[in-house]
């Protein structure tokens, strides 16, 4: 119990969040990929824009090219999580929505980067989400 005058913190002030429209299927695709190597979208979004900050740059490769789909997985461990290695990266044309959460700090510098690389948050999570589903791997490689 904190001492009479102690600051009561509420745990969810010390979190921010992100909203962002993703497509249904590069999200659940995405997230079958990320929690399969142990990490979650808020995760893994909040370590790539450490990446992007920390080099001033997208830490990723936007790319549709055929060789690269499904690289990071096997047909077998695709097949285990119920993802189709088609090629693509699983959009459904289902509108979906998705809250990244990151500390205040995080957040702040997250649109700072973003505002100097004149990509939007929604606009660069977006994308790393949908390179994750068509890569089947988390592309930055921490």
């Amino acid at each position: 119990t904190p001492s009479k005058g102690a600051a009561m913190l509420d745990p969810r002030s010390s979190r921010a969040a992100i909203n962002i429209r993703i497509d249904n299927g590069i999200k659940e695709r995405a997230v079958k990929v990320l929690a399969a190597n142990g990490m979650t979208m808020s995760g893994a979004v909040t370590a790539m824009a450490r990446v992007g900050i920390d080099e001033m740059r997208l830490p990723f490769e936007i790319t549709r090219e055929p060789d690269v789909a499904g690289c990071g997985m096997s047909d077998e461990e695709a097949h285990d999580l119920g993802i189709a290695k088609d090629g693509t990266d699983g959009r459904n044309e289902v509108p979906d929505r998705a809250m990244i959460r990151m500390s205040p700090e995080e957040k702040r510098d997250m649109r700072r980067w973003c505002k100097a690389m004149a990509i939007t948050p929604n606009a660069v999570a977006l994308a790393y989400m949908a390179q994750i589903a068509f890569e089947l791997r988390e592309p930055v490689g921490f």
